[in-house]
């Protein structure tokens, strides 16, 4: 068995030569050769690798002032959306997940300390971030 690649050397050098020759002898190849008439021809003998199809897909999205900080989703269909209506949301194959809720503003803040006093102090102080562009506090509870 030839491999396709030292083939597809003498189909070249033949081509080159401008002889209309269907078998090809020599050292290099000693089996008849079939040169291809168009690019279909040659994908069909094993000449042209086929074209790698990336089907699938991955959205994520960043929720601000959420407890759960990004939502994501996968499709094997490629059929993946995102969009910024009703606090964001991606969907995957027709399944959409919405981030949750932002907070209500607390008090006024121009850094997170601020706002892990205002939010009563309790628990994780990144659950009580400043929201710089309102200055005011996102206390998620």
């Amino acid at each position: 068995m030839r491999s396709p690649f030292r083939i597809l050397l003498c189909v070249l050098f033949i081509s080159a030569l401008g002889t209309p020759l269907l078998r090809a002898e020599g050292p290099a190849c000693s089996s008849s050769v079939a040169v291809p008439e168009s690019w279909a021809q040659a994908a069909d003998l094993g000449f042209i690798p086929e074209p790698i199809s990336r089907s699938s897909c991955t959205v994520t999205l960043h929720c601000p002032f959420t407890l759960q900080p990004t939502i994501s989703c996968s499709s094997s269909t490629g059929d993946c959306h995102t969009g910024q209506d009703n606090n964001g949301w991606v969907e995957c194959d027709g399944a959409r997940t919405y981030c949750p809720p932002t907070p209500p503003c607390t008090g006024t803040c121009y850094s997170g300390p601020q706002c892990y006093a205002i939010c009563s102090e309790v628990g994780d102080p990144m659950l009580y971030p400043c929201d710089f562009s309102a200055h005011c506090c996102r206390c998620n509870y």
